[in-house]
């Protein structure tokens, strides 16, 4: 019975956990979803985003756009494709530690200008 009871417990917060990155721009330097024309150096960025508990905490991960474009030398950046994906080590370090930390990986791409 106690079994049954973990069991069901682990299932619920497995499934009812949620991880979310959200992207946003201090606003430090112009970041644009549309292309500006004289944009026209690649700019790339791409990281992992650490949650922890089924990736209940923390709520949420803030990636900040224009700081990672400043720390490339772009004073400006448009045309943004941001992915998410769980790589192969993703999903290997949330197998290996039971769902106590489960990474999650973002690639920004887009054009920009440098300053």
């Amino acid at each position: 019975m106690r079994a049954n009871f973990y069991i069901l417990l682990l299932l619920l917060v497995t499934l009812c956990s949620c991880s979310t990155i959200r992207y946003k721009s201090k606003g430090d330097i112009p970041v644009k979803v549309s292309r500006a024309t004289d944009h026209t150096k690649m700019f790339k960025a791409d990281g992992k985003a650490p949650f922890y508990l089924w990736g209940t905490l923390p709520g949420e991960q803030v990636v900040h756009l224009d700081k990672l474009a400043i720390e490339q030398g772009f004073s400006e950046i448009s045309k943004l494709v941001i992915t998410e994906y769980t790589s192969f080590f993703d999903l290997f370090m949330s197998v290996v530690s039971l769902g106590f930390y489960m990474p999650r990986s973002y690639e920004i791409q887009g054009l920009g200008k440098t300053i």
